[in-house]
């Protein structure tokens, strides 16, 4: 059972990583208090320093009994990424938000903002050593 000591923002952050560790979702994108982001167009940037990576390869992911030691990281993961998010939003003052996607056997987590000029984006991935931006209205990654 998930931690009762979660805020429910921590709580939805927390549900969305356990999909993503069961290959039950490609990604997620959400705002600080859990809620997804309504944004039909723009681009996410991963901001540098915010990342984690998950390797599953050493464990099956067929079976739930087999992601328990990460089932047990999923509550401190979330309140480190939506404590984060929400005061690089509130310092920042433009809004933060909290993604993850897997790739094969590798899961990622970290934390971005979403751009609406394509070349701004380019330029906020390059600065932050990003190499690949979220195009979220066609559901691609694009390189640089």
């Amino acid at each position: 059972m998930m931690q009762s000591n979660l805020t429910l923002a921590q709580r939805r952050i927390a549900g969305e990583i356990w999909e993503l560790l069961l290959g039950h979702t490609e990604g997620f994108t959400l705002r600080s208090t859990g809620e997804p982001i309504d944004f039909k167009t723009g681009y996410v940037v991963s901001i540098n320093g915010a990342s984690i990576t998950i390797s599953l390869l050493a464990m099956s992911v067929h079976t739930n009994s087999s992601l328990l030691p990460l089932y047990e990281l999923i509550g401190p993961l979330a309140i480190a990424y939506s404590v984060a998010a929400e005061r690089l939003t509130r310092n920042r003052g433009q809004e933060h938000y909290i993604g993850g996607w897997r790739d094969g056997t590798v899961l990622y987590l970290d934390i971005s903002v979403v751009i609406q000029d394509l070349d701004e984006a380019l330029d906020f991935a390059a600065h932050n050593d990003q190499k690949a931006i979220y195009d979220l209205a066609k559901g691609a990654s694009i390189y640089r």
